[in-house]
């Protein structure tokens, strides 16, 4: 226990070492916990995705500095994770679902033409010639 406590502080009160201990342990965590969640999470981004990505960084961010204990900082970015992946995977499984949380995808350009219908739904403006 000495040990972990000389690696990496406890506390607010942390040099330089241990700052980069947590940092290597948070990044490490970040890695297996993206893993966990599934590519999805940064690969097509959704709004839901950005969410997940933004709470992630916040709350792993807080074990680096000290600000929360690590364990509990751990814990909580694996249950979002975790509700991340249960939610994708209800997503899959609800179309209506999927379209409230994801969102729906809008096709505006295809074979070299603009879509005005889903351009004007979706709020785009084009502005000048497209070549």
């Amino acid at each position: 226990m000495d040990l972990l406590v000389a690696l990496f502080g406890e506390g607010k009160e942390l040099d330089s070492l241990q700052m980069a201990m947590r940092a290597a342990l948070a990044f490490v965590a970040a890695l297996v916990l993206i893993r966990i969640s599934g590519r999805r999470s940064f690969g097509q981004r959704s709004p839901f995705d950005y969410v997940v990505a933004i709470l992630l960084g916040a709350t792993l961010s807080r074990l680096i500095v000290g600000a929360s204990p690590a364990i509990p900082t751990l814990v909580a970015s694996l249950v979002i994770v975790l509700m991340h992946r249960a939610l994708g995977w209800a997503c899959v499984r609800s179309r209506s679902l999927e379209s409230l949380v994801v969102g729906v995808e809008r096709e505006v350009y295809r074979d070299g033409h603009f879509n005005d219908d889903q351009m004007s739904a979706g709020h785009c403006q084009v502005v000048g010639p497209v070549t």
